[in-house]
């Protein structure tokens, strides 16, 4: 916060693949760093005029270059990179509160929704999975393909492949990290959503991995909150 506006940042990252708990704790730290503007090009008090004016002004610019700096980063990080980030990456699910607004930006398939005073549950975020229709085109069109896995006779979910079929298995079509994966179209940049909370009566936001909405509906989790 400052004197004059206010803002908050909260986010959500979960890594996969064998390295991905390593690619999930190091976002977080960096996109701390990234997102309190811990650097010489950014004034800490035009903040909320950033996170607002700005990024309608350029359809959010800022916010996405986040993300690509998080996955410029990473790429680049001693120990992670290449190769180690082959097959391992992260979802990332940031919500800005700012004055009356809240953005969220939203990689993968952790989600976030806004449970209202008469538990309403809105979608701040979609999952980005390869089977959701606009995912899944552009899968197709970077040369990969999406089918689901088979295991002992039992269909699991919709996953990225090489047309070879043999790597990566990726279950988003979205993700910081998976460098293999980005040569079939999957990519870091986010979906970014918008909403002005004058118009709604918000009791609080839920951000959470697959983890909680694998195995809860949007709605249950409300009335368990």
């Amino acid at each position: 916060m400052n004197e004059n506006k206010e803002f908050y940042i909260f986010g959500v990252m979960d890594g996969h693949g064998d390295y991905g708990h390593l690619v999930s704790s190091y976002l977080k730290k960096l996109f701390t760093k990234i997102c309190t503007f811990n650097s010489t090009k950014f004034n800490f008090q035009k903040i909320p005029d950033l996170l607002i004016n700005a990024f309608r002004a350029n359809e959010y610019k800022l916010i996405k270059s986040f993300f690509q700096e998080a996955e410029n980063s990473l790429e680049r990080q001693p120990g992670l990179g290449y190769p180690n980030c082959n097959l391992s990456g992260s979802t990332c699910n940031l919500v800005f509160i700012v004055e009356n607004s809240i953005i969220c930006a939203n990689v993968g398939d952790s989600r976030a929704i806004l449970i209202t005073e008469n538990n309403e549950i809105i979608h701040l975020s979609n999952d980005h999975k390869p089977d959701v229709l606009s995912e899944n085109r552009r899968i197709i069109l970077s040369g990969g393909k999406v089918e689901r896995s088979i295991f002992n006779n039992v269909f699991g979910p919709y996953r990225v492949w090489h047309k070879s079929g043999t790597y990566p298995g990726l279950a988003v079509s979205r993700s910081i990290g998976d460098y293999l994966a980005k040569q079939i179209g999957v990519i870091s940049e986010p979906e970014i959503q918008e909403f002005n909370l004058t118009s709604i009566k918000a009791k609080c936001v839920v951000i959470a991995s697959d983890g909680i909405w694998e195995y809860l509906q949007n709605e249950e989790v409300g009335k368990i909150v």
